[in-house]
């Protein structure tokens, strides 16, 4: 097998059930137009107390005998912490020139990296590449909706006005499927060792290796993001995640000499996790929504109530199969 691997797709696993695993896995395995041999698995086994390490194994082992182009590697933390602790292993043991964040209860659609190596044809400037995504219940045929970009991203990523909020309040709107240039993560130090947010907080710190922009939108679903009772997200409540995020963004304002004197809430969207705030920095006031659509702007004076950000729309998984964006 070649060393020189154009992505890395790696995973944390805990205590994940067979079938998540084995569609996980096979997604990857499905990928259509693409050489299998440029791209490898590395999945760090979180020290799970179940049997799902020597599920990951067998499932791995299994695949590896029909598609013998595609590289595996399995490793275990000797005692169990957190994702980013896991994936940060991965990265380590990782070949690829960039790495892909596929989590193990999640999925990929049969075109996505054929859309990512593309991108990255294009974009050789590009420290990190993302997609949209498409929600699912606990099946992966149950289609929630697909949640896209809104507009406003779509034009703020073609330049830096302001680097204080541009884009790094917009990393606030990204999410899977997230592939970084390895070399770019590793300049960073990694994950922050934290248990929740470590995307959003990688997302930041990145974003500001370059004065240029360093970062590509594909406007494509094409990772199945799965709703799933058990992982770490679903168990905390509203006000544990919220406040990871305030802590995230304070913490990465500050890096940048923007010291907050004050955090506001400012309002809430009904039904879901949605939280508006305002970070009043050094004679500014800057408002950052907890959602994947919105505007970021400087709000000088701040008006009484923030503006209601679109929402995500539904789509039928019939519309989802006809537009190709399907599962192995």
């Amino acid at each position: 097998m070649t060393n020189n691997k154009i992505i890395s797709i790696i995973m944390a696993n805990y205590n994940t059930p067979r079938r998540y695993l084995e569609e996980s896995i096979g997604s990857v395995t499905a990928q259509q137009d693409i050489d299998l041999r440029d791209i490898e698995i590395v999945v760090v086994d979180d020290c799970s107390n179940d049997e799902s390490f020597n599920t990951l194994k067998e499932v791995a082992s299994d695949v590896q005998k029909k598609v013998p182009d595609l590289d595996i590697k399995i490793d275990r933390n000797p005692s169990h912490s957190c994702p980013a602790v896991a994936r940060n292993k991965a990265i380590g043991l990782s070949s690829g020139e960039y790495v892909g964040v596929l989590d193990s209860d999640d999925a990929l659609t049969t075109n996505c990296l054929r859309e990512f190596m593309d991108r990255i044809s294009e974009n050789r400037h590009a420290d990190f590449i993302f997609s949209d995504i498409i929600k699912t219940g606990q099946s992966l045929d149950d289609v929630i909706y697909i949640r896209q970009k809104s507009e406003p991203f779509s034009l703020h990523q073609e330049y830096k006005p302001n680097p204080l909020i541009d884009p790094l309040f917009r990393m606030i709107f990204l999410h899977h499927f997230s592939v970084f240039r390895t070399k770019a993560v590793k300049e960073i130090g990694g994950y922050r060792n934290q248990r929740i947010g470590e995307d959003l907080d990688l997302f930041m710190r990145i974003s500001q290796l370059s004065q240029e922009v360093n970062f590509a939108h594909i406007a494509l679903p094409l990772y199945f993001y799965r709703s799933n009772p058990n992982s770490i997200i679903s168990k905390e409540d509203n006000r544990t995640l919220i406040s990871s995020d305030i802590e995230n963004i304070s913490r990465n304002l500050q890096r940048l000499g923007h010291s907050v004197s004050k955090i506001m809430c400012v309002g809430e969207i009904p039904a879901i996790r949605n939280v508006a705030y305002d970070f009043f920095t050094n004679g500014h006031c800057i408002r950052a929504p907890w959602l994947d659509y919105g505007t970021m702007e400087i709000i000088d004076p701040r008006p009484e109530a923030p503006e209601t950000p679109e929402l995500s729309v539904g789509i039928h998984k019939s519309q989802l199969t006809a537009l190709g964006y399907v599962r192995a």
